[in-house]
């Protein structure tokens, strides 16, 4: 086997291990929350939850990639001035951030929810603030090829943040502020440990020039992850126009559920993914183990957007979670989402390889005009369907742009043997799966089920042995 490729392949799983223990964790917990939220209670607090993953991006300004870009560059900076003056970027663009906040607060409620929420965007902005350094820490973590440290933050973080959130809630004066609140503290905590961890790869020195060149490259990247954001809060925003937080409520849970694409697979992926290019693109094999990852890359998301397809509505009916039932006629906008977004970090590659910033910046202006003018195109008339249709071309943009900029690089058959077998698969068991579930009466528990799993099961063994044979020729 291509030693590269392992090296991506152990960095992915043991990113993608923590991503799962973390997501399980979550998952295992919401129907605690829920069950003491109303719908509209979990939409509001799921609004401000994604305000500030919105805003943890702007204000780490880049740094987590910057980082591994001007750290590891043969440039003869030293790394602990790298990290510090990473550090210092991101604390001053939060400090003016959340002083400026403070005097906006109230309007900025009122322009966007028509009421007063002023305090919890102001919490959300902490928030985001002591996300933003903590993804400088997880930066030098991935720089130093040390998952494990990486998994431990956020484990320590999730599992504070749970278990804060259930007490919280479940209080006699709990309601959606009790999440913001948690969160608050749990990522304030875990940032303190990081610090500690890291502590040694920290020298206190100014060095205008490393923060130069931080702010260059992390500029480069900012709008791009500016729209990547937007793309997962710009749904909420247009949905709350015309529609209720019990929308919003169903939409967060929609969203949350399709991360076990995101989490388990695109996440890991895509940490693993740029120090991999770093270490393999000069080389005579690059190519051919390229198209090799992107079979099986296509393989695996198409596996398991199936699965959560066609399982999702079984497991809210498991925790008795009925006003949720409808997600599934929503949920595949936002997996094969997911699958899109993947294809966008495994093209843009080929521009990480060749420093092409600007195309960055053309691809994120692309996709966000698309969504900005299909959204306002749809005001007025915004349903849970249409941003979800909205999101998934969203993301299909990314990825065919990425793929043109990128094609001279990162050189794939789109549509080679391997993945019309895929998508064939992928397409027949869903046509039988749906004609079978129409045929067979629902009344008749036991027969329904053992057939519906019987196909799920025969499906999952095809692909995941189709995806073993691949691998073994890697």
């Amino acid at each position: 086997m291509n030693f590269d490729v392992k090296n991506l392949f152990k960095d992915g799983i043991v990113y993608g291990i923590g991503e799962i223990l973390t997501r399980l964790t979550q998952f295992l917990i919401l129907p605690l929350i829920l069950a003491y939220l109303s719908p509209e209670q979990f939409g509001t607090a799921d609004y401000f939850l994604s305000f500030k993953n919105f805003l943890t991006i702007i204000l780490n300004v880049g740094m987590m990639t910057a980082i591994l870009r001007v750290a590891a560059a043969d440039k003869g900076y030293n790394q602990s001035e790298v990290v510090f003056s990473s550090f210092l970027i991101t604390f001053i663009f939060g400090l003016v951030g959340i002083i400026l906040l403070a005097f906006f607060s109230g309007g900025l409620s009122n322009l966007l929810l028509d009421t007063d929420l002023g305090t919890d965007f102001i919490i959300s902005f902490a928030t985001a603030w002591a996300y933003s350094m903590r993804l400088v820490i997880l930066g030098v973590n991935r720089l130093n090829r040390t998952p494990g440290r990486f998994i431990i933050l956020n484990l320590i973080d999730v599992t504070l943040y749970i278990s804060l959130a259930y007490y919280l809630v479940s209080s006699p004066d709990g309601n959606y502020r009790s999440l913001l609140i948690a969160n608050l503290i749990s990522v304030l905590a875990s940032l303190v440990i990081g610090f500690v961890l890291i502590s040694k790869n920290i020298t206190i020195k100014y060095n205008e020039t490393v923060i130069k060149e931080l702010i260059s490259f992390g500029l480069a990247f900012l709008l791009i992850n500016i729209v990547f954001s937007f793309l997962q809060i710009s749904n909420r925003i247009f949905l709350k126009f015309d529609s209720s937080f019990s929308d919003l409520g169903i939409l967060g849970l929609t969203t949350r559920l399709s991360l076990l694409v995101g989490s388990f697979i695109i996440t890991p992926f895509s940490l693993a993914w740029l120090p991999f290019l770093n270490q393999s693109h000069s080389k005579p094999e690059f190519n051919e183990s390229v198209n090799k990852i992107y079979v099986l890359f296509i393989g695996f998301v198409l596996l398991i957007c199936i699965l959560i397809q066609f399982t999702v509505v079984d497991i809210l009916m498991l925790f008795n979670l009925n006003e949720y039932r409808g997600i599934d006629s929503y949920i595949s906008y936002y997996t094969f989402g997911y699958l899109f977004f993947g294809l966008y970090y495994f093209f843009s590659g080929g521009i990480y390889i060749k420093n092409e910033k600007s195309k960055y910046t053309i691809i994120g202006i692309a996709v966000l005009l698309f969504n900005l003018v299909a959204s306002f195109t749809m005001k007025g008339d915004n349903t849970l369907h249409s941003v979800g249709i909205i999101s998934l071309v969203s993301y299909s943009l990314l990825a065919v742009l990425s793929w043109y900029f990128s094609k001279d690089i990162i050189s794939v058959k789109l549509f080679s043997r391997d993945i019309l077998w895929f998508l064939a698969v992928a397409i027949g068991f869903t046509i039988v799966l749906i004609v079978t579930q129409l045929m067979v009466s629902i009344e008749d528990t036991f027969k329904f089920y053992a057939v519906k799993y019987g196909i799920l099961m025969v499906f999952s063994l095809l692909v995941l042995f189709k995806t073993f044979k691949i691998w073994r020729r890697v």
